[in-house]
């Protein structure tokens, strides 16, 4: 009787092993897929930031267009009525 159990005992920890690598495998598995989905994350925030830094550059350069060229009107009229005044 204390022999069949020992042999049990052994074929179960020899299937314990072989279950307890499986279960390595899997959560070894587990743990590269959820770090490539935070990779995954990390890039599309990335992405997401770039877009959203690139649109308000794009409101800057044209608020700052707009600006040069209200200047420059302004900067044109002045001198057309500098150059009116001149003229008497």
């Amino acid at each position: 009787m204390v022999d069949v159990e020992e042999k049990l005992e052994r074929r179960f920890r020899e299937g314990a092993d072989e279950l307890r690598k499986v279960e390595s495998k899997v959560r070894e598995n587990m743990t590269r897929i959820d770090r490539e989905k935070q990779i995954g994350e990390k890039h599309n925030l990335m992405e997401r930031k770039f877009e959203e830094e690139m649109f308000y550059a794009e409101l800057w350069r044209r608020d700052k267009n707009n600006k040069d060229r209200a200047e420059a009107h302004v900067a044109e009229e002045k001198r057309r009525r500098n150059d009116a005044r001149n003229d008497i």
